[in-house]
C-alpha cells in the first residue's frame, strides 16, 4: 500500500465528519444498552509514518481514540464529553455533539 491509498473506514462504523467515525465494540444483545465502554472513537490520520516505523512512508490512517474518561452524554445522535484526542499521531482535537465531529 503506497501513502496516497485509500485506507477504509473500520467495519460498522458510523460517519461524523471531518475524517471522524465512531463504532460500537460491544455485541447488541436484547436489553443491551450502549456505555463508554463500547464505544471506539476513530480518525483517519493522514501523517505519513516517520523512517524509525515498521512502515516508513505509509499513512497513519485510522486511528482509535482513547475514550474511556469520556461521559456518554446521549447514544442518538451521539454526544459524549469532554473532548476527543489523538496525541498519538497529529495530534487532532475536538468534540463530538449531535452526532457531528468539530475541531477545537
Amino acid at each position: 500500500m503506497s501513502a496516497r491509498a485509500a485506507i477504509e473506514p473500520p467495519k460498522f462504523s458510523r460517519d461524523l465528519g471531518n475524517g471522524v467515525a465512531y463504532s460500537w465494540t460491544c455485541e447488541e444483545p436484547e436489553g443491551h444498552v450502549h456505555a463508554i465502554e463500547c464505544l471506539w472513537v476513530w480518525h483517519d490520520c493522514g501523517k505519513i509514518l516517520g523512517p524509525e516505523t515498521v512502515a516508513p512512508g505509509e499513512r497513519f490512517g485510522w486511528r482509535p481514540s482513547g475514550h474511556r474518561a469520556h461521559t456518554l452524554v446521549q447514544i442518538e445522535p451521539l454526544t459524549i464529553t469532554a473532548s476527543v484526542i489523538w496525541p498519538d499521531c497529529c495530534g487532532k482535537h475536538g468534540f463530538i455533539t449531535n452526532g457531528s465531529y468539530a475541531d477545537v
